[in-house]
């Protein structure tokens, strides 16, 4: 991932930047978003004070004016995100009046990653996956809270063993500034991998690493053990918080059971897509995290009797 680009402005720019930067860390936004809305919102203030124009009293025109421009260099896509952090910047003033608020370029094309797998497969899938040590007794685990819940991979690393409650058979997913926060009920077919994992492997996990005995493991392992692993219900064999370098191994697996079986990614959307054939489309939305419904909406199209359409309307010629 390359870092963001640093743009040095005059004076005066920065000053305007500065309430922007104020509200965005307050908003909890990462250095590296700050960053970004930095740049693109100095580009714009930069080309307003050129024109002898105050930001403060910048009109819808002038904004759009700056898009076209923005148009002849930069994708559809990019220019909306440039308008995304003049919208924040506006909203940092607290003009009463958001100039940019309902300016967005058309045209940018949303195209939905299509299914073509079915659920049977995944139910499949997890039977086929043999857990034969710690690690693949953990991956199970993991395989099976993104077949039966669509959890997300970074939602994995957020998980704590608190989160899941074995008497009540339900499982608490925590929200992001993307996502929304969800119980769901945990499958039978999970429970007993789901228990042995919480009462006796990720607990002789731990005294492994804790003991040093996790030394005498192959691959790239942390200088330290993490202390995030003592609250995290998942982590690496190593010691490591991080369970990326784990799940490419084990997709790595996966793909040799069923070759469509990619990514998590993959696993989301045909589990997604298979909700959406029993439950309505808000409660969906729910179980799935979203914080729009159009974002559910758009698996709809992953259900087989509709999915030639979709690969018509969004094939690459057309």
């Amino acid at each position: 991932m390359t870092r963001n680009k640093t743009y040095q402005f005059s004076p005066a720019v920065e000053k305007e930047l500065e309430i922007l930067v104020a509200y965005l860390e307050k908003k909890k936004y990462s250095p590296a978003t700050i960053q970004q809305y930095y740049n693109y919102c100095g580009l714009f203030i930069e080309n307003m004070l050129a024109q002898k124009i105050s930001p403060e009293v910048v009109t819808y025109q002038q904004i759009r004016d700056f898009i076209f421009q923005l148009k002849e260099q930069m994708s559809i896509k990019h220019v909306n995100r440039v308008l995304t952090g003049i919208h924040h910047y506006y909203t940092s003033l607290d003009l009463g009046m958001n100039p940019a608020g309902n300016l967005r370029v058309r045209g940018e094309r949303r195209q939905p990653p299509m299914r073509f797998i079915e659920f049977d497969e995944l139910v499949q899938l997890y039977d086929a996956y043999d857990a034969l040590d710690d690690r693949t007794k953990r991956n199970k685990v993991i395989l099976g809270l993104m077949i039966y819940q669509a959890i997300t991979t970074r939602e994995l690393h957020r998980l704590h063993e608190k989160n899941i409650q074995l008497k009540e058979g339900n499982i608490y997913i925590q929200g992001s500034r993307s996502s929304h926060h969800r119980t769901l009920d945990l499958d039978a077919r999970q429970l007993l991998d789901l228990q042995e994992y919480i009462l006796v492997v990720r607990p002789r996990m731990l005294d492994a690493i804790r003991s040093g005995k996790y030394l005498q493991k192959s691959g790239r392992k942390p200088a330290k053990p993490d202390p995030k692993i003592e609250q995290q219900l998942f982590f690496s064999e190593g010691g490591s918080a991080s369970i990326k370098t784990s799940l490419h191994h084990m997709f790595k697996a996966l793909k040799k059971i069923n070759p469509k079986i990619k990514s998590g990614q993959v696993i989301r959307a045909a589990v997604i897509g298979d909700w959406l054939k029993s439950y309505d489309v808000r409660i969906v939305q729910y179980m799935a995290g979203h914080k729009y419904v159009s974002s559910t909406e758009r698996y709809d199209l992953y259900n087989l009797e509709d999915l030639e359409d979709g690969l018509r309307n969004y094939h690459p010629l057309k």
